[in-house]
């Protein structure tokens, strides 16, 4: 026999072999597999608490509230309005919680949206920054020269109003409404 011929024929033995041995690890052959109907039942349905005993049952995940805010009457529909979201007494005026902008709509309306605020009590103040330049311009007594609506609709004699006065609750979503006619 020459060298050629064994070396065919071992290639046949080890490929035969492979084959058996390939068998042993798959006892079931994709042609022999069970239809669906005939597959055994598996409970997939959880069990509460069966992985850790004494683990707390699990509770439902509650979103967090969503704050709309609508302001209207800004004439003229030009610039920007500024938006900001106080929630302490304390930082009112002075540091807001959140803040947006948006452009006046051709009806002289802008709506931003606060997604995922804590519940509690906050107040919102927009100023109207009728020339888009960033700032708030004030008038010849320090305020005045650029529309500033409160929520709860407040307003104030002279200066500002207090954070009692514009303060409103946050439990659910909730859209608040401040017209600056």
């Amino acid at each position: 026999m020459n060298l050629s011929k064994i070396l065919i024929l071992m290639l046949l033995c080890l490929s035969q072999a492979f084959s058996q041995l390939q068998a042993q690890e798959d006892p079931v052959a994709a042609d022999q597999s069970p239809a669906l109907d005939q597959a055994p039942e598996v409970d997939t349905a959880p069990k509460p608490n069966a992985a850790i005993k004494g683990a707390p049952a699990p509770r439902e995940i509650k979103r967090m509230p969503r704050l709309t805010v609508k302001v209207t009457g800004l004439t003229p529909a030009t610039g920007t309005a500024e938006i900001s979201l106080f929630n302490s007494a304390e930082s009112f005026m002075l540091k807001p919680f959140y803040q947006e902008s948006g452009v006046p709509d051709e009806n002289g309306t802008v709506e931003v949206r606060f997604l995922n605020v804590f519940e509690g009590e906050y107040g919102v103040v927009a100023v109207h920054d009728e020339n888009g330049n960033g700032l708030y311009d004030a008038g010849f007594l320090g305020f005045g020269a650029e529309p500033v609506g409160y929520s709860n609709d407040a307003s104030p004699w002279l200066g500002r109003p207090s954070f009692d006065e514009v303060k409103f609750d946050v439990q659910q979503d909730l859209t608040i409404n401040i017209s600056m006619d």
